[in-house]
This record gives C-alpha cells, structure tokens and sequence, in this order.
C-alpha cells in the first residue's frame, strides 16, 4: 500500500494583489510504501526537516522511504509570515478506506515555530512533515488526500 498527500487548498491573507505573498507546491507529502501488521496498529513519521527522514514504527515494514512535503514562498516586499497547518488529514483508496495523518510539522530557513521572515524577490522553500496512523490489517491500496495550510502575512 503506498499513501500520499497533497497540499491541495493553499491560501493567504493580507494585502490585495500585487503585494501577495506566492506560495507553490514543489513535492507532495508522501510515506513511502507500507505493509501493515495483521494484529497490531503502527505510525509512519516523515520529518519536515531538510534531510526529510522518514520513520517507520513496529511492527510495520516500509519498503519505500517517506518524503517530506515541499513548498516555495516567495514576494516582492520583505515580510513576517506565519504558517498554519492543520491537526489532521485523511487519506483514502478506491475503496474508501481511510488513514489518518496528524502531528504535523514544519522547517525552513528563517522559520522559527512556524513564523519567519521572507525577504523581497528571495524564494524561501518550507518542508511539511506529518505521522500516518496506520490499522492493524489496513486493506491494500493506493491512498491519497490532501491538507490545507495557509500563510498569514504583513
């Protein structure tokens, strides 16, 4: 079974155009492929940091590493930005099946908790990472869903 995850509402708040602050999707959040216990339940985490390690809890068995989701911000002006992300997302197959993620995190150079300064005509990228809660006995499948973060700026 492989899931992804893709950041698929991306808004912001602030001034009207031209001064917006541009946010693109580089890479989607994925966790890799991922072969269920049939008697206990594990988590799979990807980190949002640079190196985007990904880790896969017993008694799980990942065959594919995860990789941390990318995003470029960008502006004409220096700016504070804040980044919001969510509390959880879900991830289904064909079948409707679900999984959920949860715990997610954030990096990026002149972030600090979420909140950092993004300086004018200088592409700043974030990393995403998130924990996939996966069931004892998941059905197989190739499951996909989406997240919404969104940048506040002044």
């Amino acid at each position: 079974m492989a899931a992804t995850a893709a950041a698929h509402y991306v808004y912001w708040t602030g001034p009207t155009v031209p001064d917006r602050v541009r946010v693109h999707q580089v890479r989607s959040l994925s966790f890799g492929t991922i072969a269920p216990d049939t008697q206990a339940s594990g988590r799979v985490r990807v980190s949002a940091s640079r190196d985007g390690a990904s880790y896969c809890g017993r008694p799980l068995h990942c065959f594919s590493r995860g990789t941390r989701g990318r995003f470029r911000l960008s502006s004409t002006r220096t700016r504070y930005v804040y980044v919001h992300l969510p509390h959880q997302a879900v991830l289904t197959n064909n079948q409707g099946d679900r999984m959920h993620m949860h715990s997610f995190t954030m990096s990026g150079r002149n972030f600090f908790r979420r909140i950092g300064v993004l300086y004018r005509d200088v592409p700043t990228s974030i990393g995403i990472g998130a924990t996939l809660s996966v069931r004892a006995q998941q059905p197989p499948g190739h499951y996909r869903g989406s997240y919404e973060i969104a940048v506040n700026y002044e």
